[in-house]
This record gives structure tokens, sequence and C-alpha cells, in this order.
């Protein structure tokens, strides 16, 4: 009995697969293996080692398993790559029964097992089944087992062709007499699988009696991933004053909510937590995730220093690590970094994805080297037998077509290479490139292709690059052509998407939309203002504003109004009044491409004032520090 009992807690204690083939044998020796708490541990050891072919061997030399072990073999498999085994294993413990007086027989625990097996596409039929023989049995009232088929039925969407999941599921959860948090989680986890809004999933939130952290971090992540960004990093700070403990999870979801808004400050501060958590506890390992965050974080904030810092010093990558430190080098203006970043990457056992290999041909056209990055996207075919997506064939067209090699973007696209319709991206790639160049007649192809696309696709926003497209119709001469653009353009509604920038201070964040002018939002105008006196300081300096970039058909006084009400120039007014310190940076983000006129703005405001602004659009970042922009090539 003493013996039995140490086995036990050697097997608790165990924390190797070479300590637990060790135990094993002691089991065999000591004549315990047929002993069903002995069996049981080892089993779940087995399992939580990843080692489910050694629990098999270890369940099919046991002589009449009890429950217990039936039970643990199951859980084992219905969490693995073959869950129908499970199902499989509960046929065959049905068959061992030997009448109604054996006490081996599937209880609630088996059939919740079972639901989880079931939370598979392809095991829909089982999963109603097991549903049927649980009403039968008598096992509903089981608030483990209702859980468990909330989770099932959450696999199916609400429009799924046999069963409305959401639904089903939701039909169970209210039929919960005495709910626990599981049960509220489980339900949570439902509406936030398949919801693209929150609201459902917040309005089950608040009504929560009880929170947990795992609670907390579905909705956060929730937000985070349907672009509710600002409301992620205000559930958080809820969270933290409802005195829930982060964990490691909810951290990964926080810091891609700052990443997406800019949020330096909060993501610092995480990171500070991290660092404390790991010097504090070494009971977890930290996640390659969170270290995968923390970089994205730092090089959307526009850091990439300290985002390289983390990336030296993690103790394992992934490829996704990997990835978002090239990508990062790449919109930072970093393409040699990048390229040796990837260098390192190959000499490494991890092995470069789809989304790499777009940041080493945007690396390779930031340095423009054309023929580089087409060797390198064979490569891409041809040695990973990566299959080119239109994402890699809109960097092969930018590329070309910013190198001047027009032609061979345009048969790339006609050569049926793409493997779908050219899409609004590669035909806009293919634009900006005639802008550069001034190719007048492939623009026009480019033009009239997006105009195609425009009445084909409902809602697809292409006023930006039609404006682009009547402005380079002008500037060759081509008035009539230019104009007769714009007026199409009004008369389908059809505009350029407004611009957006936001500025996060103190912890809120303060957003800008382009001609704004609720002057009531802030402090006595103090913001226009600001904007007016960088504007008079920077004409005495010699500055002009770069009216072209108006494209509405208004006197020059009009233009330059338009050009001062830029979000952009409203955000670095915002920041230069919010922000005394002056070793604080500027950080802005925003929506649109930066106007000339707002980079000439932006480069005055760091000389002038001696501050370090850095801004960050959809591709690329712009970091000024007392002299031209040193982070892009602003073509």
């Amino acid at each position: 009995m003493q013996q039995e009992r140490r086995l036990f807690l050697l097997l608790q204690k165990c924390r190797s697969l070479r300590k637990l083939y060790k135990i094993h044998a002691l089991i065999i020796l000591n004549g315990f293996s047929q002993k069903s708490s002995l069996l049981h541990k080892l089993l779940s050891c087995c399992i939580t080692h990843g080692e489910l072919a050694h629990a098999s061997l270890a369940f099919e030399q046991s002589v009449n398993p009890s429950t217990t072990v039936w039970n643990q073999i199951i859980r084992g498999f219905s969490k693995s790559k073959t869950p129908h085994q499970a199902i499989l294993l509960y046929s065959r413990f049905i068959r061992t029964q030997s009448g109604d007086f054996d006490d081996r027989r599937p209880n609630g625990f088996t059939y919740s097992f079972l639901l989880n097996a079931c939370s598979n596409p392809f095991l829909l039929r089982e999963g109603l089944q097991f549903h049927c023989g649980i009403l039968v049995r008598g096992f509903l009232s089981s608030v483990y087992v209702q859980t468990n088929l909330i989770n099932m039925y959450a696999i199916y969407s609400s429009d799924h062709i046999h069963l409305n999941g959401i639904g089903s599921a939701r039909k169970v959860f209210d039929n919960i007499s005495h709910k626990n948090v599981a049960a509220w989680n489980s339900m949570l986890v439902a509406y936030v699988r398949w919801s693209v809004d929150t609201v459902n999933a917040m309005r089950l939130f608040d009504r929560m009696p009880e929170r947990d952290v795992f609670s907390w971090t579905t909705v956060i992540a929730a937000c985070a991933r349907s672009g509710r960004s600002k409301q992620a990093v205000v559930l958080f700070q809820r969270m933290y004053c409802a005195g829930v403990t982060a964990d490691q999870v909810t951290m990964v979801s926080v810091l891609s909510a700052c990443a997406d808004l800019g949020d330096f400050e909060l993501g610092r501060r995480i990171h500070s937590w991290v660092m404390n958590n790991n010097n504090s506890s070494r009971r977890h390992r930290q996640l390659v995730s969170l270290d995968n965050a923390l970089i994205n974080m730092y090089v959307k904030c526009g850091a990439i220093d300290e985002a390289y810092s983390i990336f030296q010093n993690m103790a394992e990558r992934s490829v996704v690590s990997w990835t978002t430190m090239i990508t990062g080098l790449v919109v930072h203006g970093q393409a040699k970094r990048a390229m040796e970043i990837f260098q390192q990457m190959q000499q490494s056992r991890e092995s470069p994805d789809e989304t790499t290999f777009i940041g080493v041909l945007c690396a390779c056209n930031l340095m423009r080297r054309p023929d580089e990055g087409l060797n390198y996207f064979n490569y891409m075919t041809k040695t990973y037998n990566i299959k080119p997506t239109v994402r890699h064939f809109s960097c092969i067209v930018d590329m070309l077509s910013k190198a001047g090699r027009i032609d061979e973007a345009v048969q790339i696209i006609e050569a049926d290479m793409l493997p779908i319709q050219p899409n609004e991206a590669v035909w806009s790639c293919l634009l900006s490139g005639c802008r550069i160049h001034g190719d007048f007649h492939t623009a026009s192809l480019a033009g009239r292709r997006l105009l195609e696309l425009e009445q084909q696709q409902e809602g697809l926003e292409i006023g930006g690059q039609l404006a682009q497209l009547s402005n380079l119709y002008i500037g060759f001469g081509a008035w009539d052509e230019g104009l007769q653009l714009r007026r199409r353009m009004v008369e389908s509604g059809m505009r350029k998407l407004g611009g957006r920038s936001w500025i996060v201070v103190h912890g809120v964040v303060h957003e800008f939309m382009a001609g704004d002018q609720n002057k009531k939002r802030f402090d006595n105008a103090a913001v226009y203002d600001m904007v007016r006196e960088i504007v008079d300081r920077a004409k005495t300096a010699g500055y002009k504003s770069k009216t072209s970039e108006v494209m509405l058909d208004v006197e020059e006084e009009e233009r330059e109004l338009f050009l001062l009400l830029h979000s952009e120039k409203l955000a670095m007014a915002f920041g230069l009044i919010s922000f005394s310190d002056k070793t604080t940076p500027i950080r802005i983000v925003t929506n649109l491409r930066v106007c000339s006129d707002c980079h000439s703005f932006a480069e005055f405001i760091s000389r002038s004032f001696n501050r370090e602004i850095i801004i960050r659009e959809r591709n690329r970042f712009h970091h000024f520090h007392g002299t031209t922009c040193r982070t892009c090539n602003c073509k």
C-alpha cells in the first residue's frame, strides 16, 4: 500500500517523459499495472505530455478497466487530432458491459468528453446522437455536461446548412438553472466565435454575476480582433479596477489593441509587467505569442529598436516572430536589416511562410531591386512550394512599376498568372507607378479597370485612386478627362476616404477627422490656433502650401483652408499642446497616405520646435527628428 502511494506521488510530480517511462516500468515491476487509481493517473500524465500512443498502450494492457480509466482514455482522444477515436472507444466501452448489474457504465463525464470530441464540423451527427443519449440517460442536469453541449454547438455558425449553432447553444444555456462561470464563459465564446460585431457578447458579459480572467480576456480579444481597440483598452482598465489579475493571454490581446491604436505608453507598461512577472515567478514559461505581441506593439508604435531588442532576446522564436520583425523593419524603411534577418531565418530551422515572403518582396521594392525580388518570388514557389497569392502579385506589380518597368508589370497582370482576377490593390499599385513615371496611357488603363471593379463590387472604396488619376490627367494637361472623371465621382457619390488621425495622450485616445471644425471639442480652439501659428511661422521661413493636393475646384484660399484642416496637422498641433516635455515623441496614427503638404508640415515642426514626430500610415512610417524624414522613401 505504501509503495502504491509512493508511485502515485511520483506520477503527480512527474515533469518529463523520461521520468514517466521509468515510473511506468516501476508500476509494472511492482504488479500495480491493473490498479485503477494508478492507471488513471498514468494515463493522465501521458495525455498531459502529449504521449497518447503510450497512453493507449498502457490502456490496452489493462483488464476490465474502470469507468474512470475509460473516461481518461476517451478524454485524451477527444482533444487529439483524431477525435473520432474517442467515439470508437465509447462503442467498445458499451460492448464490454456484462449486464444491468455491471457498475462500469458511462457517466456524465464520459458524455462531456464525447461532446468535446464532437466539437468538430465532421462529427455533427454523432454530437446530436450523444445529446439524445444524454437526455435519455438523465445527465442533462449536470452543468458540466450542459457547458460542453454549448461548446459543441458553438462550433456551428448561425447560418450552418443543417443547424443554427448559436441558437442551439443559447437554448442549452437558457435551460441551465444554476449557471456557473464556466457556463457563462462557454456562451460568451459561442458569441465571439462567429459574431463580426461584439454586441451580443457584450450584452451577455454585462449580465454575468461573476467574471474570471477568462471572461475578461474573451471580450478583450473579441474587441481587439473586430477593430474595437479603444473598447478593448477600456475593458482592460475595467478588469484592473475589478481586481482581476491578467494573465499572459490577456496581455497578448491588450497588446494587439495597443498596436492598433499606437498606444506606446500602455504597451510599455505591459512590457514592464511582463518583465516583473518573469522576475518574480518562474513557474510559467513566457509564451512565444506574448513576445510576438510585444514586438508587433513596438513596431506599430514606431519603436523599432525596442522591437529588435525583444526579438534578439527571445529564447524561442516562431515563424510569426521572424515575419513580424522582417515586416516591421521594412515599414520603418530598414530594408537591408530586414534582409539580414531573413538570411538568419533561413539558417535557423524555421521555414518562411507566405507572409514572410511578402515582407521580403516589400524589402526588395524599398531597395529598388526588382530583379532580386523576382528571384525571391521564384525561390518561394520552387523551394518552399508556396502558392503565390494576389498580395504577392501586388508586391511584384508595385516593385516593377515603381522601378519604371511598367510594361513588365502589365504583362504579369494580363498573363493570367494571378490565382484570381486582379483586384483593386493590383491596379492601384500599377497606377501608383504610372504616377511616379508619368505613364499617362497605362494610368488610363488602370483607371478603367478600377471603374469596372467599382461597378462589379458594391461598396468598393476607390475614391482615393481615382482622385490620384484625375490629378494625373490634369498634370498632363488633359483637363477634359480630369474634370470628367471628377464629375463622374461626384455624380455617383464616390469620394476619397475621409482622413482620420489619432493620438494617445495620458491614456486617452484623441481622434481627429479631416475638415473637422468642431471647435467645442477642444479648449478655446487651441488646436486650430496652434496649426495657424505653425503655418504662419513656416511661411516666414519660406514654406508654401502645396495646394495641388486639394482636388476640389475652389479658390486658392479655400484650398489652403482644406490643407490646414488635414487630420494629421490637427493631431500634431494637439500633440505639441499636450506634451510639454520636449523629449516625449509625438506619435500619430493615420488611416491614409500622408500628403506631401503634411509631410513638409511635420518636417518644419520637428526642426523648429525640436520635437520627435512619428507618423504611422497604412504601410509605412515617417520619422522626423530635427531633419528630413529618415525612415521612408516618400515616393
